[in-house]
């Protein structure tokens, strides 16, 4: 199935190995046994060399699809290269070819979340109190959860997520600003699955 959908995003390179095609290849790496998906656009520019355009990556993680773009290179640049937009980003579940095959390598078909939601439940994390104000977070990293609470946007207010363990037990986390203790605002513990809300912030 995967080759299928690749041959029909680039059916001119049916004869060549996914590794070796021009327009949509397939690049190993060690971290992900679907690959990185590298698509270049032959509409992209005047030009009719593949070394002229840009490369978009695709990388399925986590049970969601990243993307990235990179600047141009050579036909045999790694997946690594520093040029352009290095870190992943998550994509906006959609359709088409490109989502077909996101869905083959493990990607719900129901999407995924990109914006924090509000999940229904009960926690304890506060002796003697129960907290009922529990979110679940969108990926923010394809390999680290914990990126997903940290250096992102409280879903409660515009301040940012800090680390804020020290006193705490591990995965507290608390909405301040950089280095400024006295305008924190909601603390946070972080369950793997769920951002739940300190009982005493409520």
């Amino acid at each position: 199935m995967r080759l299928t959908i690749l041959d029909r995003i680039s059916p001119d390179e049916i004869h060549l190995p996914p590794s070796a095609r021009t327009w949509a290849r397939l690049i190993s790496i060690p971290s992900c046994s679907s690959g990185i998906l590298e698509l270049r656009d032959p509409n992209s520019g005047q030009s009719s060399d593949p070394a002229t355009k840009p490369r978009h990556q695709y990388l399925v993680a986590r049970e969601r699809l990243w993307r990235r773009v990179l600047l141009p290179a050579a036909l045999d640049a790694t997946d690594d290269s520093d040029l352009g937009e290095v870190r992943w980003r998550l994509a906006q579940p959609g359709c088409g070819l490109l989502w077909e095959w996101a869905r083959e390598e493990g990607v719900p078909l129901l999407g995924y979340a990109t914006t924090p939601e509000r999940v229904a439940g009960e926690w304890r994390i506060t002796p003697g109190r129960a907290s009922k104000v529990g979110y679940s977070m969108p990926a923010a990293d394809p390999y680290d959860q914990w990126s997903d609470v940290t250096g992102v946007q409280c879903p409660l207010c515009d301040q940012t997520l800090h680390w804020h363990e020290a006193g705490y037990v591990p995965g507290y986390r608390a909405c301040m600003r950089e280095g400024d203790v006295d305008s924190l605002r909601h603390r946070w513990l972080w369950t793997g699955d769920v951002l739940v809300l300190d009982a005493n912030d409520h």
